[in-house]
């Protein structure tokens, strides 16, 4: 996004507004006694006041997500320490070459199985990070607390592998056993990965590598023959088991010098365990998206599979042996490697061929044919979310889906598997086969084993994160965010398409959101004009910006004491529209203090706050500035009418109104302040009569058509204008009948008895009060009002308006 889009998003609602916030915001333009703007550079004031009227959006009900709220602490601190050591290529490479140093090492000293204090320092820190544990019994308290956080399961691997030297090559000269121990080594792998499975449960997989079995599976792979018999027998053994307990196989992909044997092998194995349930697969293979060869070899295999009638388990990942296989293999940019991955799994997800993933021979049909079982392995935010959107439009439209999990590595990307898990925890909690409905399956892969054995699996982890710097910045400010968060009551928050971000110290009271949008709206106006004026990177002369209106409400941002030129104009257009973001999309209407920080230099630049000055009612909440934060004087609201069951009703200014429903055991806890809620504003009585006229009439036409049961459709019901209703039906799933009864309770409080102002409201039933849901009406400026429209959707089960 260009820096001048940001500004375009302050204002693009400067559509014709209702007339009296046109006449209120006429006066901010207009009024120069009533308001002041403070910076030391030249600015023509009568030129500034005639920038047109701008009305601020009302904003929509959002509860603001922290995914990473899920991790506990002692995991939250050690993922931000190792993961601050990955995004410092001057820390990193020292301790690689120290960590590959001890991998290959024959000396008893650097064997971490072998000296004490190596083993905890190791176990301590790198393993602790992306390993299970060394036992049944570490290993199962590790997957019990993953479980507990709400993943559907864990991908478990036995962590012993062969990894060749950049340059090193397979002896193919014979295929015949020729090590004295490679009896042993399968034997050994066989046991170490039965008993992973046996430490399975159902539903979970197995991720197995075929380089565990020894330097005879090495050179038979490279030699792309069949499996030994030995090899044959042990890993037959090993289906058998997953088979019975549930469990699914995932055999890794490894270097380029034994993945064709792999892919062979892979093909072998599946042919005999995916054909009892078509859709359905018990053995999956491993394709890299970052290998010119995958989507010719994934259309291939998916051909063989079609004609021999078989599921075709795919587990799609970007590689992992960039620092050892060839570059003449990998797509020339980073860009080319995405596109390969997100185009294969768009093509996956809709069965459709595309661009990218093409049939291998001619095809009559341009929808793929072939059974599929999908694992989406990706620590990439953009690609777990273009996965997501599918997934939900197929869910909404009603298509049939293939089978999907979504994994990431144990200790990486704990951003995105935690939003999965939130995701799916907002769908509630109906097992994914009984229901079109469920969130999506999050998965964590993890290996276990000896310190030893995993050693070179956690070179291969450190070796990611050498190569993924850029990603690594991204989920070192989401750790740093939400450890601040937690040990200093700080919240982090990276402003988009910035350098920039904001570490918020300190909330106030509530603030007016109109008052607040204003002035927002009207500074960021304002700073765009001396860019235009004086460019981008020219200062202010005291590098900072204070901006008041005339209601005591002031937004203050100031350069560092030693910092001689402080802030450009385009950092303090960034910061206003950071604050946009943050307290407009966020619905955090409170007064704040922040600091300014440089996400590059990991440095502060700035500070600043937003603060309402009331000399007759100060706050006890001192901020870290020193700065202290009053109360707002909220505007009067009406008089509240009591009802036949509320014979007490309070002023709605002093706090929320719980009105009982007629003939219900619902109740509607109403707020026009405090918290969350926002000031009321009157609405047109006869806009809110229509409004729920027509609302009435779509819900009948619901319930008619589907019973008063049906669950309503979407995420959340939403129709009307100028006023419009939105109620948010997530994660409890409103039927259509209580919908109707909050809207006839909603009628009887303000149509009955005259209350036609703006609210927010929770939704209770039953004795004790349980909440199922939370709304608002309000005044909206851009809403459908189709009523066929929005009726054919509601009776169909979509989203209404």
């Amino acid at each position: 996004m260009q820096k001048s889009q940001q500004t375009l998003r302050l204002l693009q609602h400067a559509t014709k507004p209702p007339h009296l916030i046109l006449s209120h915001y006429r006066y901010l333009h207009t009024d120069q006694s009533q308001r002041s703007i403070s910076t030391t550079a030249s600015t023509d004031q009568d030129t500034y006041a005639s920038t047109p009227a701008v009305a601020p959006t009302l904003p929509t009900i959002s509860q603001p997500s922290r995914p990473l709220s899920l991790l506990p602490l002692p995991i939250l601190l050690r993922s931000y320490a190792l993961t601050a050591l990955s995004s410092y290529p001057l820390l990193l490479s020292p301790s690689l070459r120290l960590l590959s140093f001890v991998a290959h090492s024959s000396s008893i000293l650097l064997n971490p199985d072998r000296n004490p204090l190596l083993h905890y320092l190791l176990k301590k820190t790198f393993y602790a990070q992306f390993c299970a544990g060394e036992t049944k019994n570490e290993v199962q308290k590790t997957v019990k607390g993953l479980k507990s956080m709400g993943y559907k399961g864990v991908i478990l691997a036995y962590g012993r592998e062969i990894v060749l030297a950049k340059g090193e090559k397979v002896d193919i000269s014979s295929t015949q056993s020729t090590e004295p121990t490679a009896e042993k080594d399968v034997q050994d792998w066989k046991e170490g990965t039965l008993k992973t499975v046996r430490m399975a449960e159902e539903g979970d997989m197995i991720g197995l590598k075929f380089s565990g079995a020894g330097r005879d599976a090495m050179r038979q792979l490279a030699a792309e023959v069949s499996p030994s018999e030995a090899i044959e027998k042990a890993t037959t053994e090993i289906c058998d088991l997953a088979q019975a307990r549930g469990a699914r196989l995932l055999f890794d992909a490894e270097q380029d010098a034994v993945q064709r044997g792999i892919d062979a092998w892979t093909l072998h194995f599946a042919r005999r365990y995916n054909r009892m349930t078509l859709g359905k697969a018990v053995v999956y293979g491993t394709y890299q998206a970052y290998l010119r060869s995958t989507p010719k070899t994934l259309a291939q295999h998916l051909a063989v599979a079609k004609q021999e009638g078989f599921t075709l388990g795919v587990k799609l990942v970007r590689g992992a042996y960039m620092g050892s296989d060839p570059r003449t293999l990998f797509w020339s940019t980073k860009e080319k490697t995405d596109k390969a991955y997100n185009g294969i799994t768009e093509a996956l997800l809709k069965k459709r061929w595309n661009s990218v993933l093409q049939p291998s021979t001619e095809e009559a049909s341009e929808l793929i044919s072939s059974e599929v079982a999908f694992v989406l392995a990706s620590h990439n935010h953009d690609s777990v979310q273009k996965a997501m959107v599918i997934r939900r439009e197929q869910t909404e439209s009603g298509e049939a889906k293939i089978d999907m999990a979504y994994g990431q590595l144990m200790g990486m990307a704990d951003e995105v598997s935690c939003e999965l898990v939130m995701a799916a925890k907002a769908r509630g909690v109906v097992p994914f086969e009984k229901t079109e409905c469920a969130g999506p399956k999050a998965y964590k892969y993890l290996v276990w084993g000896s310190v030893g054995e995993c050693l070179k699996y956690l070179i291969r982890r450190a070796e990611e994160n050498r190569d993924a710097v850029v990603r690594a910045k991204g989920t070192r400010m989401a750790l740093r965010k939400e450890l601040g968060r937690r040990i200093w009551g700080s919240e982090l928050f990276p402003i988009p398409e910035s350098e920039l971000a904001l570490r918020f110290w300190a909330f106030g009271s509530t603030v007016d959101p109109w008052t607040l949008q204003s002035i927002l709206i009207v500074s960021g106006a304002f700073l765009q004009e001396q860019i235009d004026l004086h460019g981008d990177e020219a200062h202010p002369f005291n590098g900072g910006l204070k901006y008041d209106l005339g209601d005591d409400l002031e937004i203050l941002i100031e350069k560092m004491p030693e910092d001689p030129d402080g802030l450009d104009w385009s950092e303090l257009r960034d910061v206003v529209f950071g604050l946009w973001e943050y307290i407009v999309s966020g619905m955090r209407y409170r007064a704040v203090t922040f600091d300014i920080l440089d996400i590059e230099d990991d440095s502060q630049i700035g500070w600043g706050h937003i603060v309402t000055w009331d000399t007759g009612s100060l706050s006890n909440r001192t901020t870290k500035r020193g700065l202290q934060i009053s109360s707002l004087a909220l505007p009067s609201s009406p008089d509240s009418t009591s009802g036949e069951r509320n014979s007490s009703l309070p002023n709605l200014l002093g706090g929320p109104v719980d009105w009982r429903v007629k003939d219900s055991d619902m109740v509607l806890r109403l707020s026009s302040s405090g918290g969350r809620h926002a000031p009321g504003h009157a609405l047109d009585p006869e806009a809110v009569k229509n409004l729920f006229l027509l609302i009435i009439e779509i819900i009948q036409d619901a319930i008619a058509a589907k019973g008063e049961d049906a669950i309503v459709g979407g995420t959340s019901f939403r129709y009307g204008r100028p006023v419009v209703l939105e109620v948010i039906n997530s994660p409890h799933m409103l039927s259509w009948g209580q919908l109707g009864t909050v809207v006839l309770g909603l009628v009887d409080f303000m149509v009955d008895h005259n209350h036609f102002h703006s609210y927010f409201f929770t939704i209770f039933v039953g004795d004790p009060k349980t909440e199922i849901g939370i709304g608002k009406i309000a005044r909206g400026l851009v809403q459908h009002n189709n009523v066929t429209v929005a009726r054919r959707d509601a009776v169909n089960g979509g989203r209404a308006g």
